[in-house]
C-alpha cells in the first residue's frame, strides 16, 4: 500500500486516453451538464472526472432492483418507465 501511494506521487496514474471517454466528455460538455445518465462501465471514469453519475461499477451499492430497472430502462424494454426515470433523476439539469 505504501509503495502504491509513493508511485502515485511520482507517476501519472491516469488511464491512457485511448481507454477512456475523455474526448467524448470534453466534446459533449458534460462537466457542466449536471447529473448524466451514463453507461455502467463509464461511471468510474466520470467520477474520476468529477461528473455526477447515475451508476458506476459498484453494483453492490445499488442493489438488485435498481440494477434491474437500469438494465430494463436503458435497453428501452419499458419505454414508459424509462421516461419516468429521466424525469425522476432530472438528467442534464444543473444541480446548482
Amino acid at each position: 500500500m505504501i509503495v502504491a501511494a509513493a508511485l502515485a506521487l511520482v507517476r501519472d496514474v491516469r488511464p491512457a486516453l485511448r481507454n477512456t471517454p475523455e474526448a467524448a466528455v470534453a466534446n459533449a460538455g458534460l462537466a457542466k451538464a449536471g447529473p448524466v445518465l451514463n453507461d455502467y462501465s463509464f461511471g468510474g471514469y466520470l467520477i474520476f472526472a468529477d461528473i455526477p453519475t447515475f451508476i458506476d461499477g459498484r453494483s453492490e451499492l445499488y442493489g438488485g432492483p435498481f440494477i434491474e430497472r437500469y438494465n430494463r430502462d436503458v435497453s428501452l424494454a419499458d419505454l414508459r418507465d424509462f421516461l419516468k426515470l429521466l424525469d425522476q433523476y432530472k438528467f442534464g439539469r444543473d444541480a446548482a
